[in-house]
């Protein structure tokens, strides 16, 4: 069991005026409530529940600088500090039974870094020098034939030979060619994976980038997360996804739902549940397009998948009370979907 503890910060300047309880959305409740324990992230409450990711703590991130929560945030830069950051300075990418991996997930070493240098303008000019460790080990470690690969091994000194189109934030990208730990050109090439990408003759993105024989690959089964990932990413960039946006559109239409994987060809499900993280990655892809009527459409249906009794304990939470089958993924995107409509005045 890991523990830890920690000290309140005991600045009282108005940047630590922590967002006030009104604003402490019934799902970021539920998170704290069941899934933080002694600062730590739980995955689940069931068969994961002593597994510790690093996406957690990078999702959780984002989300406090959206929040304004500086005394969380921090206690979640100690954590990964002392329990995840690796002597190269890049980040295990899980903790399973106190036993720490030694390889990172470029995504989640990205999204950390990005809410480390977001949280050094918010509030704290130290979590720059971090920030800088990090990113100078990602492009030190991370990068194969001039492009930031999936991962890197600390203990067998080995690198992934792909890049997974979902993984490419585009902030994360442009802080690292604004900061110039990366070049243009590096940047430009990083970059033109996302631009350059050719749909499926399906109308699907592909789902990773091989950079030795310098091929996209796709999934025989698509996986809609990773859909609105990209899609969402693409958007963020400037480019267009209307082909995802028409397959929203038509699904929402017709079945009014989206189910979590589908057949590329028929576009029929091959499964029966829905996710909670396909309706928020959806959602924000839809806000970033500025397609307000369907994020609106989306997010009530995002709802129906809420606890909503306020009798509950587990109110507020993606949780399906019966069994406790929850996951923090799910919660977390759908709390950072719902706090991003919410400050743009949409929900």
């Amino acid at each position: 069991m890991i523990t830890c503890t920690y000290t309140l910060l005991g600045c009282q300047d108005e940047k630590y005026v922590k967002s006030n309880g009104r604003d402490r959305l019934p799902t970021q409740q539920f998170i704290e409530k069941h899934l933080l324990t002694n600062n730590l992230l739980q995955t689940d409450l069931t068969e994961r529940s002593k597994e510790y990711l690093s996406e957690s703590i990078g999702l959780w991130m984002e989300f406090l600088v959206e929040q304004n929560d500086p005394i969380q945030f921090e206690k979640q830069v100690q954590v990964m500090e002392k329990y995840f950051l690796t002597k190269d300075n890049t980040v295990s990418w899980r903790i399973l039974n106190g036993e720490t991996s030694t390889v990172n997930a470029l995504i989640d070493d990205l999204r950390i870094m990005q809410a480390l240098y977001n949280g050094t303008e918010q509030w704290e000019e130290r979590y720059k020098k971090l920030a800088d460790k990090m990113a100078t080990a990602m492009i030190q470690l991370n990068v194969k034939d001039g492009f930031l690969v999936d991962y890197y091994d600390v203990a067998t000194s080995s690198q992934a030979d792909f890049v997974t189109m979902s993984y490419i934030i585009p902030k994360a990208y442009d802080m690292l060619y604004e900061k110039d730990f990366i070049t243009k050109t590096q940047y430009t090439d990083n970059r033109d994976l996302v631009a350059n990408a050719p749909l499926s003759k399906d109308g699907f993105f592909p789902q990773r980038y091989n950079v030795t024989t310098k091929s996209y690959e796709y999934e025989d089964e698509i996986n809609l997360i990773d859909q609105y990932y990209i899609g969402y990413h693409r958007a963020q960039w400037g480019y267009e996804v209307r082909t995802l946006v028409a397959l929203t559109k038509e699904a929402m239409a017709s079945q009014g739902v989206l189910y979590g994987r589908i057949n590329p060809t028929t576009k029929t499900p091959t499964v029966n549940y829905e996710s909670a993280a396909v309706y928020a990655l959806a959602t924000l892809m839809m806000l970033e397009l500025e397609e307000k009527e369907l994020a609106q459409q989306l997010y009530e249906r995002l709802l129906t998948l809420r606890n909503s009794d306020t009798e509950s304990d587990y109110y507020g939470g993606y949780i399906v009370v019966d069994r406790l089958y929850t996951h923090f993924f799910d919660n977390v995107l759908a709390l950072l979907a719902e706090r991003k409509g919410k400050d743009e005045g949409v929900f």
